[in-house]
């Protein structure tokens, strides 16, 4: 089919320049008429319009990235890590970030002194639990959507692998603790605020998972 729409084009075409008389086809194109004929042409290769300053390293500090996007039991709110470097202290920053799912709203939920990252909502979606170089070293956090933020723990290293219990009562999470040599993962209730390992070392880095009951 295509074969034959394209023989009926040509000899269509072929028939359009027989019927132009051959004196027409001979006049040479004067130059006014080379003129307006390069005046009715589209442009090509025009100038580009944005500006052309040169990409620094100082905008580096000015880019952001979102990882890590969580999204509330309800569906309401995201929580997500933006990552951007700070120019003063010369290294990369992460902060907590909630967006609302209605209206797309951005605010900050756990920025500041120190970097924060690995949100994780509780079951009800009233809280955040989440890793925070608040004070110091890498410890686990929860905070209230009110604003008020706890701290959960006192590790000598970054706790990881967060997972909320379904009845949003306790929290597991992976640590390497002396004197215990290897990953172990612990849980801490956060009524008694105590973390208890469990005794079952870990070869490699691991995601706790709660049984539903």
């Amino acid at each position: 089919m295509f074969k034959s729409v394209f023989a009926v084009s040509a000899t269509l075409s072929l028939v359009a320049i027989a019927a132009v008389p051959a004196s027409v086809l001979a006049q040479p194109v004067s130059e006014k008429g080379s003129e307006a004929l390069s005046a009715k042409a589209p442009p090509q290769g025009s100038a580009r319009t944005a500006p052309n300053r040169t990409f620094t390293g100082e905008d580096l500090f000015d880019l952001a990235y979102a990882t890590d996007p969580q999204i509330s039991p309800d569906g309401s709110r995201i929580a997500y890590v933006r990552r951007q470097n700070d120019i003063m202290a010369d290294r990369a920053l992460n902060s907590i970030w909630m967006i609302d799912t209605d209206t797309g709203k951005e605010t900050p939920f756990a920025a500041g002194e120190g970097g924060s990252f690995s949100p994780r909502w509780s079951p009800d979606g009233s809280r955040v639990a989440y890793v925070s170089t608040k004070g110091g070293s890498a410890q686990l956090w929860v905070k209230w959507l009110d604003g008020e933020a706890v701290r959960l723990t006192g590790l000598p290293n970054s706790p990881s692998s967060i997972a909320w219990s379904p009845d949003g009562e306790r929290i597991a999470y992976v640590a390497r603790c002396a004197p215990v040599r290897g990953l172990h993962i612990y849980l801490i209730d956060l009524r008694e605020g105590i973390p208890r390992r469990l005794d079952v070392p870990l070869n490699h880095p691991q995601f706790p998972t709660w049984m539903p009951y």
